[in-house]
């Protein structure tokens, strides 16, 4: 029967073949093997409960792999489970496990096991298991954090053995964190609105900029302002680090100009860090643009940009600003810290009926009869103010592609329900793959590679189209004889063969 104007037809093979369209996700068992990912499960989750149906690492591992594959919904994972070739692999890895563990495998399942990947159905039944009532915020008036549940604070602490492991296998003494929030728009009945207006979730970030990784993730309502309690984040992050940090920076935006958060940073209130430098962008108050309009033109220097190993004058000035804001409520001895304005003139011609503060969506300021566009930053650093800048501005663009990552490339960006802690579930299991592929490119990939996106990444590397076989007591990943990717394939397997493991748990 025609199925087309094109000459050709579909067909099904009847016979099992063990074709994959994901030949490179062995790449991906092996340093779950080298991470003993399955035992650091089993140590720090325990949602499935009784010793029936579905494992926690088995629903964490397929939640993980469609990260991977590009899946962004529960019912992706039937796609999974329809690749013959991925089953193969899957099941074969649970045949490398211990002997108890493999037959505790068996007997979870006294009807028999036809899937290697849970279905649709069980997981997300697996997803709502992190939730508990006292999570809802529908009654609660206002910004609200509800308490983790014990299978998240399971997954929190999973994160804490990734940035354990990539400390371990590349230290790093300095510890910068960006904090910033991001919206995730959602359609569900249960969800709040943000600032914008419209459904959504607001969770805060805290990226680790030396390790490229998510030092700490809290999923919120999309109602919670992303500087509601930044003190205890950051606080709950400083924990979560490995060993052999020794210095901590925190930049953020505007949402950050906490004085709590000020004061803790600066009187050294963490008992392991002591005293925090940071730079965080100000807000700019009316008092603040009435001190950066008062200054002369002979305070403003150029801001120069960095072009590769040049520094070029760029259209912008910076100046210091001697600005102690009224504190009501605080003691006379309270911390001065110092404040920097950065100015850009607004050569666009407007009506003059509209040339005022109130005409534009970002804060403004006339010196000398000229308009500018203004930015400050509060510090409690004594660097050079240029290098400050420029070294504080390298969180903003870095901060939003993380984001644009968490909710194109990975499965953040469409949450499986309406349930806060199935969500936060979901989230937090994507920021594990986030960072399990952060790993990937920086300790075991070419160099080439470690900058590439997660699109890239899957039509280079996890895309290839291969046969699994088990063969002369082997398995096999057949490759066409013309992919050109197979010595790269074994080079990277011998990097995560290279990579220092966790130490024994106890």
């Amino acid at each position: 029967m025609p199925q087309g104007t094109f000459n050709f037809k579909y067909i099904q093979n009847s016979n099992s073949s063990g074709m994959t369209a994901y030949g490179g996700l062995g790449l991906y068992f092996d340093l779950f093997s080298r991470l003993d990912l399955v035992d650091l499960v089993k140590q720090h989750l325990t949602v499935s409960g009784d010793n029936q149906g579905w494992s926690d690492w088995q629903q964490l591992f397929s939640v993980l792999l469609l990260n991977f594959t590009g899946g962004d919904c529960v019912d992706d994972i039937n796609i999974l489970n329809d690749d013959e070739g991925l089953c193969r692999l899957l099941r074969r890895f649970e045949q490398t496990l211990g002997k108890k563990e493999r037959l505790s495998l068996k007997h979870r399942f006294r009807k028999g096991r036809t899937r290697a990947f849970p279905g649709s159905s069980s997981l997300l039944r697996y997803l709502k298991r992190f939730h508990d009532e006292s999570m809802s915020s529908s009654d609660s008036g206002g910004a609200f954090i509800p308490t983790l549940s014990k299978g998240l604070e399971g997954l929190v602490s999973l994160n804490s053995e990734l940035l354990s492991f990539k400390q371990l296998n590349r230290e790093s003494e300095i510890a910068t964190l960006d904090l910033d929030a991001t919206v995730v728009p959602a359609d569900k009945q249960e969800a709040q609105r943000c600032y914008q207006g419209y459904k959504s979730y607001q969770p805060l970030n805290v990226l680790w900029h030396e390790q490229n990784m998510i030092a700490h993730s809290e999923f919120r309502d999309g109602n919670v302002p992303a500087g509601h309690d930044l003190t205890r984040v950051l606080s709950e992050s400083l924990l979560h680090l490995p060993r052999g940090i020794k210095k901590i920076y925190v930049r953020s935006d505007s949402a950050g100009y906490k004085y709590d958060l000020l004061d803790y940073c600066e009187l050294g209130k963490n008992e392991h860090y002591g005293r925090i430098e940071f730079c965080i962008n100000s807000v700019c108050s009316r008092e603040f643009k009435g001190f950066v309009s008062s200054l002369s033109e002979s305070e403003w220097k150029p801001l120069h940009v960095q072009v590769g190993s040049k520094l070029i004058a760029s259209r912008q000035e910076w100046a210091e600003v001697d600005y102690v804001p009224g504190r009501k409520g605080f003691a006379v001895d309270a911390p001065i810290y110092r404040y920097l304005a950065v100015r850009e003139e607004i050569r666009q011609p407007v009506l003059e009926a509209l040339d005022s503060d109130e005409a534009y969506d970002f804060p403004t300021a006339v010196c000398e009869g000229k308009r500018y566009k203004i930015h400050g930053f509060v510090t409690n650093m004594d660097w050079d103010a240029e290098e400050l800048i420029r070294w504080s501005r390298k969180r903003c663009g870095r901060g939003e592609q993380i984001h644009s990552v968490m909710k194109s490339d990975f499965a953040g960006g469409k949450l499986p329900c309406g349930e806060f802690g199935a969500n936060a579930a979901w989230w937090q299991m994507m920021i594990l793959a986030l960072n399990l592929q952060s790993i990937m490119q920086e300790l075991v990939l070419d160099e080439s590679w470690k900058c590439r996106r997660m699109k890239a990444i899957r039509f280079g590397i996890i895309n290839i189209a291969a046969r699994v076989i088990y063969r002369s007591r082997q398995l096999q990943i057949v490759l066409s004889k013309y992919a050109s990717i197979l010595d790269s394939l074994i080079k990277w397997r011998k990097n995560i063969l290279q990579l220092i493991p966790l130490p024994p748990l106890q």
